[in-house]
């Protein structure tokens, strides 16, 4: 930990069931901002939502505040099904509300009121909306268009986390782009999946029935994750004869394609893949961290990204990934990353066959090294980054 006074600064969305990509960026931006900055995140949760797992998880890394009433109204994105949608400005509740905690800074929290006094950070993590339009209703890139133009309009500094999305946002507020911040967050997994026990591996894969061998894709089932590339991969080789493994994890539901799931559960059985293609669903973080270190390669056959926890997992792991050609899945440039075409099957069924066939399932020694060396510099440059972003506008 860092000498000197403490900044606080206000956060009040940080994820949820549906979203585990959000915790898991705030968790690692939390534990950053620990160790390397003086920077104190204040998050606040309402007691009347089911938050005690967010409490616990986040308690050792930030200041928990637990509110009744202040942030349980639904988001914007979540009003969908009305014709209009209203802000009601309550700034001045809001602003005394903070200033009770000694915050006078609101960061990643979508928190826009234009008569609010708070100095407002706010994130936009991806323009997918633009890129895919297909995947939305016209209303939801509507009400998405609005609600990014307010935050843009009426915020100090916006939160881009990479390149890649700062070309977007060229695009979409030319005239703002003295407001962003490019912020490329790093993964900080536990130390401990670092420990070779034998014993630990022999019970997990038992509890799952797993084999030794096989891929992972942590991607929760949205639709863009694209895992249907991967499945019609594994057909292709289990029709020259080669069953390989496909282990999967994550939320099975997505919003905007109801029976997303459920198709692809059809494409399974169709072409009988059951033995190869093992969907788990939920699992903790120990597990996701577990599987990931001894699979052959991890896979993200995403059709777009904003900047991958996974990718990033797997640089701070050194970890092998089998990654989707996409512009920013380059710009994160991971050391151990074979890329493809995520709209063809026949090249990704060559590659997932020359890994199966050629590659050591299991930890890399040599690239764990390399990655755990490189880690804590990683780690202290991300959260120092943010901490100038925030000095700046302390003294703004």
């Amino acid at each position: 930990m860092l000498n000197g006074s403490k900044i606080k600064v206000g956060f009040t969305k940080i994820g949820s069931k549906e979203w585990i990509g959000g915790i898991n960026y705030f968790k690692n931006l939390f534990t950053a901002l620990k160790e390397y900055s003086n920077i104190e995140p204040v998050v606040f949760l309402n007691k009347n939502e089911n938050n005690s797992d967010l409490i616990k998880d986040f308690t050792n890394i930030s200041t928990i505040v637990e509110t009744k009433t202040l942030f349980n109204e639904k988001s914007v994105l979540n009003k969908l099904n009305r014709k209009t949608v209203k802000f009601f400005s309550r700034s001045w509740f809001y602003d005394k509300y903070f200033e009770k905690h000694d915050i006078k800074i609101i960061s990643h929290s979508n928190f826009y009121d234009e008569k609010s006094i708070l100095k407002k950070i706010n994130w936009i993590p991806d323009f997918q909306y633009l890129h895919l339009p297909e995947m939305f209703t016209e209303e939801e890139i509507k009400v998405r268009n609005y609600h990014n133009r307010k935050m843009v309009e009426n915020s100090a500094i916006i939160i881009l986390s990479s390149q890649d999305a700062f070309n977007d946002f060229k695009n979409f507020a030319p005239e703002h782009t003295d407001k962003v911040r490019i912020l490329h967050f790093v993964a900080a997994p536990n130390s401990q999946i670092f420990i070779n026990d034998a014993e630990y591996k022999k019970q997990i894969l038992l509890k799952y029935e797993l084999p030794e061998k096989f891929f992972y894709i942590p991607n929760q089932f949205w639709k863009h994750k694209n895992h249907k590339i991967v499945f019609k991969a594994v057909n292709i080789l289990k029709q020259q004869g080669l069953d390989i493994k496909v282990v999967c994890t994550g939320n099975l539901y997505d919003y905007r394609s109801p029976d997303h799931f459920d198709n692809l559960q059809n494409y399974i059985q169709q072409n009988n893949l059951y033995d190869n293609i093992r969907i788990l669903g939920f699992v903790n973080y120990n597990e996701v961290l577990f599987f990931m270190r001894n699979c052959i390669s991890l896979i993200n056959p995403s059709l777009f990204e904003g900047w991958n926890t996974m990718v990033e997992e797997a640089k701070s792991m050194g970890k092998q990934i089998i990654l989707s050609d996409l512009p920013v899945h380059r710009e994160q440039n991971p050391s151990d990353a074979t890329y493809f075409n995520p709209e063809n099957s026949e090249h990704l069924a060559e590659i997932l066959k020359d890994k199966w066939q050629n590659s050591v399932y299991g930890s890399n020694f040599e690239l764990e090294k390399t990655a755990k060396e490189q880690l804590p510099h990683r780690i202290k440059e991300f959260a120092q980054t943010y901490e100038k972003y925030v000095k700046k506008l302390v003294i703004s």
